[in-house]
């Protein structure tokens, strides 16, 4: 069976059918194409950036780099953002323009406890139906801690994405897992969305 195969269709965007009642995505896309960042933005992201309250949890890049891939593809920041910046990426962790106050960082990739304290704090002040979290990315994330582990911290930060009725969307490079691997996280998540020869690919669970 294929990483989250159950009922879906391709798409240009999905409508509130596709996303109602999800809080939890598995975005499958490769993480260095341009054009799946591209179309992931203007795809699954919000329409009215103004409205979202967004929270990234960035294991590849420090904020600076990130809050230039907003820019590129999304128009900017919106004015409520929070930034996580985790492992290599506190390195070099400049604010890019966001307040210093909205970024927050965990030297240690292996510290989850650190990241999900920071994750939930945020959370508990913002958590909304208009918060955004994502989460870059998974396939990061399992270098440096096993499976079994890396399991228990999603499903711990899904339910607290649930209970405040936001969404999150957590990222992984399909390229870089194995099958049954991608058939196993998908479990996690109420959606999958796969981007696939220009198109997404959207099942619910």
């Amino acid at each position: 069976m294929d990483a989250g195969e159950s009922t879906g269709a391709l798409i240009e965007r999905p409508g509130e059918r596709e996303f109602d009642g999800v809080s939890n995505v598995l975005v499958l896309a490769p993480t260095l194409s341009d054009d799946a960042r591209e179309s992931y933005y203007s795809t699954l992201f919000p329409d009215d950036m103004s409205t979202v309250d967004l929270l990234a949890v960035d294991y590849r890049r420090p904020p600076d780099q990130y809050l230039d891939e907003l820019r590129r593809f999304a128009g900017g920041p919106p004015d409520r953002c929070g930034i996580v910046c985790v492992g290599e990426t506190t390195r070099s962790s400049g604010d890019g323009g966001v307040s210093p106050g909205a970024i927050a960082c965990v030297d240690d990739p292996m510290d989850l406890t650190g990241v999900g304290l920071k994750m939930g704090r945020y959370l508990e002040t913002h958590g909304r139906t208009e918060t955004v979290v994502s989460f870059d990315s998974v396939t990061v994330l399992l270098q440096y801690v096993d499976t079994r582990r890396a399991f228990r911290f999603l499903h711990a930060i899904g339910n607290r994405v649930r209970a405040v009725e936001a969404t999150a969307h957590y990222h992984v490079d399909p390229n870089a897992h194995e099958d049954r691997m991608l058939a196993t996280l998908s479990s996690l998540f109420d959606a999958v969305a796969r981007f696939d020869d220009g198109e997404w690919d959207v099942r619910r669970r």
